[in-house]
């Protein structure tokens, strides 16, 4: 492809784009085809055709993106196909389009062992639909960490309480401290005073420091709702000096006469 066929591919593509038509999509989505370089021996030349193909392919995305919505339908079945660049673009493409329409098939890509799973989550945070937490919760479970980190993310952006079940969960279970903080985090967030006794046991149990810190700070932004529990839990013999400082600590920040009252009294009995 010389550069004046470039050129005039780039317009048409761009044409298509402007036009909007849906019976555009599936001749665009052809286009996202991988570019064949088995044969192409020449360094140089390969380098041109990849090069060829990463353009045209942003020019599609960027065509397909504009059609939005209508093309929903078709990205869709393509995110079903075998050819994995071509997989990989669609999710991009579908994040940016942002229809809560193709949240269900996203969810379906979770349960692949593989790469497409991080881009996934990533398309799905871009969307954002409370549609998206059954899976989101499974994607609490997986192996990989960095999934299970950006499916918080995405649980942050869709702000649901219903998902404080399967985060407290996740904050007792996840072995990684970063998963835990911004749970506890989240948590806070959300405002669900059923989490109360789930952070308090954070605060009691968990070996990581920031993590205790980040619960504690989720306690406070619960509220009086808190306070019972934290005042019972200053009680509780089997609790460390330190831990406990970290549970007065919140008491005095919610600042509530109650609170404050049994703040007072911890350190005046001391």
């Amino acid at each position: 492809m010389n550069d004046k066929d470039e050129r005039v591919m780039e317009s048409a593509i761009e044409a298509l784009g402007e036009i909007g038509d849906a019976t555009a999509v599936l001749g665009l989505l052809e286009l996202l085809n991988d570019v064949d370089i088995s044969k192409v021996f020449d360094t140089k030349k390969r380098t041109e055709l990849q090069l060829q193909y990463l353009a045209l392919s942003k020019d599609v995305s960027n065509a397909l993106v504009k059609i939005g919505d209508a093309a929903v339908p078709d990205l869709v079945d393509a995110l079903h196909r075998k050819n994995w660049n071509k997989r990989e673009k669609v999710i991009e493409i579908l994040g940016d389009i942002g229809n809560a329409a193709a949240v269900p098939d996203l969810l379906e890509i979770l349960r692949e062992e593989s790469f497409l799973r991080k881009k996934a989550i990533k398309a799905i945070l871009k969307i954002g639909d409370a549609a998206a937490l059954p899976g989101l919760l499974e994607a609490l479970k997986y192996n990989d960490l960095d999934v299970r980190k950006v499916a918080v993310e995405v649980l942050m952006k869709i702000g649901d309480a219903t998902a404080v079940p399967g985060l407290l969960e996740a904050l007792k279970n996840d072995k990684d401290s970063i998963v835990r903080i911004n749970v506890s985090e989240l948590l806070g967030k959300l405002g669900d005073t059923t989490a109360v006794s789930g952070l308090l046991e954070a605060i009691k149990n968990d070996g990581d420091q920031e993590v205790l810190r980040s619960a504690a700070r989720a306690l406070v932004k619960l509220d009086d709702a808190a306070v019972p529990d934290l005042i019972n839990a200053l009680q509780d013999e089997k609790i460390s000096t330190r831990r406990k400082g970290i549970i007065a600590n919140s008491l005095r920040q919610i600042g509530t006469p109650e609170a404050l009252a049994a703040f007072n009294t911890r350190y005046h009995n001391k």
